[in-house]
């Protein structure tokens, strides 16, 4: 069976590893040198303060290899500074932390008026004892049989220099509490955006006297499994999408019912196989082709959903291949969205963090393997996933990982409206738990919202005061969803 190309696993045949870490107070600060960060495929530059940490890749081994793990640091602007620091954690699982604080820095920097700003590349990812699996970023739509992802699996297992039992979630907040102790910061107040939402979250459940707040954006619940509810949410924003588009007068002229569109390029992909699709290369401008199938369209629809800016291009390039023939939108797309995963996600690390923590949750019906099969994704990305973890092994993993978390610690809670992997309804899901909280649900946004509006300035100002109460959210009522575009060159005037 052809599948949409792997980032992620699910389900090993291991019993997962839980053992108690203790973190000693002795490790070494970490000596910072100044340093030029380069941000995602080197599109930002920052100068900050660099130093590595040495940690045991083992929690139970005395005799354990050490790993370094890279970290960052922004000095606060203020003259005077407070004794805590903020913390940012990329999602994934596998992005780098560094690279999200390189890319918005101007966002972040409102954070850090008063306080240092800190990230550490999480164990595996980035900077820090990267796990990669070329083999896993080279099985592609066309060429990812059962047999060719499990080789792929066997390949990268065997040629990782190290144990990837040891690359969790678990593993990442004593890291963090380690380097905050090294550093005698007295208290972290942590950003976390997607799967960082969920190392927040379990940094406050280990640490609570050492949270002094947490901004938890694009939220994933502690228990809620990455598997069937990626699609099953992909699916309700697409939904919405071409809802969108149908209430709109000028997108229902142009591009009809897109849902008929869709439909028609499947069965198009589906009955007469890849189509090639001759174009300049989006990134070098040389020439180059791709083969389109239809996991390239859905893996390419996918992450267009993440922004607002990209959904609105999917009218256009549906239209385009459905009316015209014409698959070069969705090739250069396609192009761009696998390379720039490749580059910016460590896929042995995702793995790693997945078959430990979501496998064992991940439950598959019958009827709702059915419901999965309806959606433009199908359940196929599932099997997949599946497939990868029944060879991956478990590891490290907290009893207390999948628990509801329970807290009076500030903690402000963002939400993108037509988010197509953590909705907003995921947000609410915490809520409970965390006494001292607020829910702010950016209208029109997707994936990852503090960049968006005046949410730089409320989360700057919150991390100043930490006064929930005080934050003043008319100001995202200026927000709305992209406006479609006409073609690929932009939207209506």
């Amino acid at each position: 069976m052809i599948r949409i190309k792997v980032f992620a696993a699910l389900i090993s045949a291991f019993a997962p590893l839980i053992f108690a870490l203790h973190v000693a107070a002795a490790d070494q600060a970490p000596a910072f040198e100044h340093c030029e960060l380069e941000g995602t495929a080197g599109n930002a530059r920052r100068y900050a303060q660099c130093a590595t940490f040495t940690r045991p890749e083992s929690p139970a081994a005395e005799d354990s290899r050490q790993i370094e793990l890279t970290v960052a640091r922004m000095k606060a602007s203020a003259a005077k500074t407070a004794d805590d620091a903020v913390l940012i954690i990329n999602g994934g699982p596998g992005g780098a932390s560094i690279e999200l604080l390189t890319d918005y820095w101007p966002i972040f920097s409102n954070m850090g008026r008063e306080r240092d700003v800190l990230a550490m590349d999480q164990r595996g990812t980035g900077l820090s004892s990267r796990l990669d699996c070329q083999e896993l970023n080279d099985t592609t739509p066309a060429s990812g049989s059962e047999q060719q992802i499990e080789d792929a699996v066997m390949q990268c297992l065997e040629g990782l220099d190290a144990d990837p039992r040891y690359y969790t979630t678990s593993m990442a907040v004593e890291d963090i509490e380690a380097l905050r102790q090294a550093l005698g910061y007295q208290q972290l107040t942590i950003y976390g955006v997607s799967y960082g939402t969920r190392v927040a979250l379990h940094y406050l459940r280990r640490y609570p006297a050492n949270t002094r707040a947490l901004i938890i954006d694009g939220v994933v619940p502690p228990g809620t499994a990455l598997g069937a509810p990626v699609v099953e949410n992909s699916q309700q924003t697409l939904d919405s999408l071409f809802s969108r588009c149908s209430a709109d007068s000028f997108c229902q002229e142009n591009f009809g019912d897109l849902n008929e569109t869709l439909e028609k390029v499947r069965r198009q992909l589906e009955e007469t196989g890849p189509i090639r699709a001759h174009l300049r290369h989006p990134i070098t401008g040389e020439p180059t082709h791709q083969d389109i199938t239809y996991e390239h369209l859905a893996a390419v629809v996918r992450f267009m959903l993440y922004s607002p800016e990209t959904a609105a291009i999917i009218p256009v390039l549906l239209d385009r291949a459905a009316t015209d023939n014409d698959y070069t939108p969705v090739a250069a797309q396609s192009i761009l969205t696998l390379e720039q995963l490749s580059d910016s996600l460590a896929s042995g690390m995702h793995n790693s963090v997945v078959c430990t923590e979501d496998a064992p949750k991940f439950d598959l019906s019958a009827s709702r393997r059915r419901a999965l099969d309806e959606t433009y994704l199908s359940a196929s990305m599932v099997d997949t996933l599946e497939q990868i973890c029944e060879v991956w092994p478990q590891g490290y993993l907290h009893e207390d990982l999948l628990e509801p978390v329970v807290a009076d610690t500030p903690v402000l809670v963002l939400s993108g409206e037509f988010d197509p992997i953590t909705p907003p309804a995921w947000g609410e899901a915490v809520l409970p738990g965390l006494s001292n909280s607020r829910h702010l649900i950016a209208p029109g946004q997707g994936h990852g919202v503090v960049v968006r509006g005046c949410l730089p300035r409320l989360a700057g100002n919150f991390v100043d005061d930490l006064d929930l109460a005080a934050i003043d959210a008319s100001c995202l009522d200026n927000l709305a969803p992209f406006p479609f575009f006409i073609d690929t060159l932009g939207p209506r005037p």
